[in-house]
């Protein structure tokens, strides 16, 4: 039996396509928030200079989790925040297409989410399946992201 060239590539496209659309996304993730200062407005004086480094100082003592479970449920923790505010908790659910992972929240801090909490969130998942990452709601602009890593 004779195979063709094509035959052979179309084969090898189709198994490396279907490894990149059934990567594994559950377990455990860590991630941090990270801002690209070159779209922050430069500090004009001494003030806004220390203001910077604190907000660089704050996001760098942040840690993130995230446990995606193999159910589709979730849950993430913020610890490490400022103004010595008590950790974050969000459990809920999630899903995949493709390189899309959208985490639908059914609680924050033990209660029904409301608002800007209720609302689910998706992140990009990495050709390599190493990072997932997201625009930082209300940071957006400011080149802010939160990126997952295992």
């Amino acid at each position: 039996m004779k195979f063709s060239p094509r035959l052979l590539v179309l084969g090898a496209v189709l198994a490396v396509f279907t490894f990149a659309m059934a990567q594994d996304v559950s377990g455990a993730w860590k991630g941090k928030i990270s801002m690209d200062t070159s779209k922050i407005p430069a500090p004009k004086d001494e003030q806004g200079k220390k203001m910077l480094e604190q907000v660089k100082t704050m996001l760098g003592k942040m840690k993130i989790t995230l446990n995606l479970n193999s159910n589709k449920t979730y849950a993430m923790k913020a610890t490490g925040l400022p103004n010595s505010m008590k950790d974050q908790v969000s459990e809920g659910t999630w899903k995949q297409s493709g390189k899309s992972i959208t985490l639908t929240p059914t609680k924050e801090n033990g209660k029904k989410p409301t608002g800007e909490s209720a609302k689910p969130v998706t992140l990009t998942l990495s050709a390599d399946g190493k990072k997932m990452s997201m625009a930082v709601p209300g940071a957006a602009g400011m080149g802010g992201s939160l990126v997952f890593t295992r």
